[in-house]
């Protein structure tokens, strides 16, 4: 990987200096626009998916620390352990050979946008943000209507203070 996230992962193995422009999301690596294009043609890499790096940039760390590949033999997650609930390699099969039920994590996947927890997911989701929004918009009236009764009550202050002070000077004056 790139020593600054900001400069191609490529470039930087040859020993050069490009800003990235996208970032891979398959190889975890940043990529010029240069070494994207032929990113994008290689046969090994063809299929890999690249968002532009100001989107990555902005994804947040629970997102962008999801990783592809096993921790423990840095090898593709592949298969789906169901009775761990987690993405395993082809070498870790050994270790999960005794948990029941191993998946492809293909097939697990491929209709993940049509689920039924997905969509409620998502309902949810829509409904936080309009919950959100409602609550954004009530605490700014809130703030509103405490900032108009503050501009009241200063506005009586004053008038008082006046009509405090004229009454003290006539009843000066009349003695």
């Amino acid at each position: 990987m790139a020593t600054c996230l900001s400069m191609c992962a490529v470039c930087d193995l040859r020993h050069q200096t490009s800003t990235s422009t996208h970032w891979c999301i398959e190889c975890e690596e940043p990529l010029c626009s240069d070494c994207r294009e032929h990113h994008n043609v290689l046969k090994a890499t063809r299929t890999h998916k690249t968002i532009p790096f100001s989107d990555n940039q902005s994804l947040p760390t629970v997102v962008t620390e999801i990783k592809q590949n096993c921790v423990s033999h840095n090898e593709k997650y592949q298969l789906y352990c169901t009775k761990h609930e987690s993405p395993i390699c082809n070498k870790c099969v050994k270790d999960h050979g005794k948990c029941g039920e191993i998946l492809s994590l293909d097939e697990i996947v491929k209709d993940i946008k049509t689920s039924e927890s997905f969509v409620d997911l998502e309902q949810s989701l829509d409904d936080l943000f309009e919950n959100i929004i409602l609550i954004r918009k009530c605490r700014e009236s809130k703030i509103q209507s405490i900032t108009d009764q503050k501009k009241k009550i200063t506005t009586q202050i004053r008038h008082l203070k006046r009509r405090s002070s004229s009454m003290s000077i006539n009843l000066k004056r009349s003695s």
